[in-house]
């Protein structure tokens, strides 16, 4: 395929062809009361919440309603967690974003205006606009599926990535600490070993002291009832997942955008009922 080179009026140019999410899933939503505005909720039965407004995803939206609501088999596209769980730091009001970036600047946003203002650090000024911001972030994947001859990565929706989102760090320490145990095991691959994903139930201090029952997601590596997992049958199913990894052919997901975030949800899965209602 010859390079291709596209016009723009904007300047720097064209940034380049992006890979975006076909939709996304997450622990919160929001539910409309009657006479008022939609307010943030948690899941608290461990059902995961799709966000497909268009209707681009009905395979994903299949493959949970297969499990139950509660359970995905996933796969990771590349080996490098850097390349396929992003973080931003972001601030949210009930309806605007108003910060977003990261640990070398912040783009500040005014509501009223929609001017922008960009903060460096160590300044007092970037400090200040972190205090107020969470990190939020997003994990992406691809489905996969147990058959009889072992693992295979699917796509239902056509070829590209589902997006996971939460701003809970406990959340990120789990899936990250289960990729890096899992990835001992396979010489620092996991580009394609299956994952079911799912949420768990803590109760987690917050930054105050105080308890509180929340999500988190988790993934582990386990294979469908019936098929017994051991240090032989372990080494066969890596060995089928790696290959379907290398068969993915999918490059890294592309870096989100202030731009994107401006018209995303934000995340909800750290709302307390108490905040909740007074959203």
């Amino acid at each position: 395929m010859q390079p291709y080179h596209p016009l723009s009026i904007y300047p720097g140019g064209d940034d380049g062809p992006r890979i975006d999410a076909i939709a996304t899933i997450s622990a919160g939503y929001k539910q409309a009361r009657e006479g008022q505005t939609s307010i943030p909720q948690v899941s608290r039965d461990g059902k995961i919440h799709l966000h497909d407004a268009t209707g681009r995803a009905p395979g994903l939206k299949a493959a949970l309603e297969a499990g139950g609501g509660k359970r995905l088999t996933i796969a990771f596209p590349v080996d490098d967690p850097a390349l396929f769980i992003q973080e931003r730091f972001v601030e949210y009001s009930a309806s605007n974003l108003l910060a977003y970036g990261d640990d070398m600047y912040l783009t500040v946003i005014d509501p009223r205006t929609g001017g922008r203002k960009v903060l460096y650090p160590p300044t007092p000024e970037y400090e200040a606009a972190l205090a107020r911001c969470k990190v939020a972030r997003s994990v992406y994947f691809v489905l996969a599926e147990w058959t009889a001859q072992g693992p295979e990565i699917v796509y239902p929706d056509g070829l590209g990535f589902y997006r996971l989102r939460f701003s809970s760090q406990n959340s990120a320490r789990s899936i990250r600490a289960q990729l890096f145990d899992t990835a001992r095991f396979t010489r620092g691959r996991i580009a394609g070993i299956p994952f079911t994903l799912s949420l768990d139930y803590r109760d987690l201090a917050d930054g105050k002291g105080a308890r509180h029952n929340a999500p988190v997601w988790t993934i582990i590596m386990q294979p469908p009832q019936g098929m017994r997992l051991s240090s032989r049958t372990f080494a066969q199913i890596a060995q089928g997942a790696l290959a379907q990894g290398q068969a993915l052919m999918l490059p890294p997901p592309s870096q989100e955008t202030l731009e994107a975030a401006m018209v995303q949800e934000p995340d909800l899965d750290e709302i307390t009922d108490a905040e909740a209602a007074t959203k």
